[in-house]
């Protein structure tokens, strides 16, 4: 009994590495949400509850089976994952209860069935910031798919009911991003934006993509194009 004893604690604090939330259905948001209300001290009005928002924040509100693997090498199997692309948060389910991973910089990458997530840097208005994509490429020039979720609504900014219009959480279009290897990430906004990131390249390669790059939001465009560059730069 007691060697069975050791073995759960030490199984449920592993995965604890992960943890960092203990708020079953509670986003980040929500919870400043909340906070806000309790700082204003208005008490004329309903908090608006995750499950009061229509949409989703989720690419999948079902958690699915998936592995992670951390950069040291250590791989975690068969884990109930989900993304929360609103909450920027790669979110498992441990004995009923929801958790957030703590540290995702210390993650290579996220198995999700047939998608491959990683944890980047990213540059975007001159700032450096950090985000969840989907790797499309397994090459030494990568693509890189930003999921977006926005929360809308008159009262969005502050959590609070409005009779005239509900809240929603609202898909929006991905946007693409492009890495040199583990390097920072860099969105790919127009042929001329990423003519000048790869620089210095060679002119064919600058000519293919003034040629085949109509519109910098086309997934299957952009994959080819980056399937040229490895080839052309290796």
């Amino acid at each position: 009994m007691r060697l069975l004893f050791f073995f759960q604690v030490f199984f449920f604090c592993t995965l604890l590495v992960f943890g960092q939330s203990y708020n079953n259905l509670g986003t980040k948001s929500l919870r400043d949400f909340n906070a806000k209300l309790r700082a204003n001290e208005i008490g004329q009005k309903k908090y608006i509850s995750e499950s009061e928002i229509e949409g989703s924040p989720y690419i999948q509100k079902e958690f699915i089976s998936g592995k992670i693997i951390k950069r040291d090498g250590n791989e975690y199997k068969e884990i109930l994952l989900r993304y929360n692309v609103y909450n920027n948060a790669m979110e498992f389910k441990q004995n009923g209860t929801i958790l957030e991973i703590a540290d995702p910089q210390t993650i290579d990458r996220i198995l999700l069935n047939d998608k491959i997530f990683v944890y980047s840097k990213y540059s975007a208005f001159r700032k450096f910031k950090a985000s969840y994509f989907q790797l499309l490429n397994e090459q030494k020039y990568q693509l890189l798919k930003k999921y977006n979720v926005l929360l809308k609504g008159s009262d969005a900014s502050t959590g609070f009911e409005n009779q005239h219009q509900k809240m929603k959480f609202e898909k929006m279009p991905p946007t693409y991003y492009f890495r040199y290897r583990n390097g920072t990430a860099h969105q790919i906004s127009s042929q001329k934006e990423l003519i000048k990131i790869l620089q210095p390249i060679p002119e064919e390669i600058t000519k293919y993509i003034q040629n085949n790059l109509t519109n910098p939001k086309d997934e299957a465009q952009l994959i080819d194009i980056l399937d040229h560059i490895n080839k052309g730069l290796d």
